[in-house]
């Protein structure tokens, strides 16, 4: 992504209140806690706006990883729960998707570790050395805003189900899309986007999700 795109997409962030929208569909935090979300919408826009600085001024890759996670450990975990800190760790993942950093080996792995502990995250590391993940089938579609392509992964089957419809929120633009999952899908992995709302075929004929998506983008925009 070249550095206008990035800078672009971090100002698009700051100036949609992207991170507290993220909250009414993720984790419902703020129907428990409004301070508690304010608290982590207003540190995450303090990173996000000295990752900004850093972008415009060609920092290296280092210094924006530093940025990071110095933001990231700014966030002492023993004061969330689980739900509070899963949340966090999904706003530091778009923040490193953006701007193409990794923490450590994997983005996954810094993140994993400040949520589970160091214990938990050498376990899964080690997992994933014995049992790396296989893609059993792979599908894409595009952004209906910016046409962004979003790659759903298959990595498991056996669910017995048929293919249902996801509503999901591009990473980039914020937009809402529909779209149908694959059928007999037992684990799926989304890339440049987060999965919102899943809607059941034997509930929602393709005019009634339609609508859903339609209340959703009325709502949340």
């Amino acid at each position: 992504m070249s550095k206008e795109q990035i800078i672009l997409e971090l100002e698009q962030l700051i100036s949609k209140d992207s991170f507290s929208s993220e909250v009414l569909h993720s984790s419902g935090i703020w129907q428990h806690n409004p301070e508690l979300i304010d608290h982590i919408y207003s540190k995450m826009n303090i990173c996000t706006n000295e990752l900004l600085k850093a972008v415009y001024n060609n920092s290296s890759p280092a210094k924006l990883k530093k940025i990071l996670r110095k933001h990231l450990y700014s966030f002492r975990r023993i004061d969330y729960d689980t739900e509070d800190a899963e949340f966090i760790t999904e706003c530091f993942e778009l923040l490193a998707h953006i701007t193409g950093i990794r923490f450590g080996s994997t983005s996954a792995s810094t993140l994993t570790r400040w949520l589970y502990g160091y214990v938990v995250w050498t376990l899964v590391a080690l997992t994933k050395i014995f049992r790396k993940q296989k893609i059993i089938a792979e599908t894409t579609t595009n952004c209906t805003n910016c046409q962004s392509t979003f790659i759903i992964q298959i990595t498991q089957t056996g669910s017995g189900r048929e293919s249902d419809w996801v509503i999901g929120k591009c990473a980039k633009c914020n937009e809402y899309s529909l779209w149908e999952t694959i059928a007999n899908a037992k684990r799926t992995n989304y890339q440049t986007f987060l999965p919102v709302e899943y809607l059941s075929k034997e509930e929602y004929t393709e005019e009634q999700a339609t609508i859903r998506l339609e209340q959703l983008k009325y709502w949340r925009k």
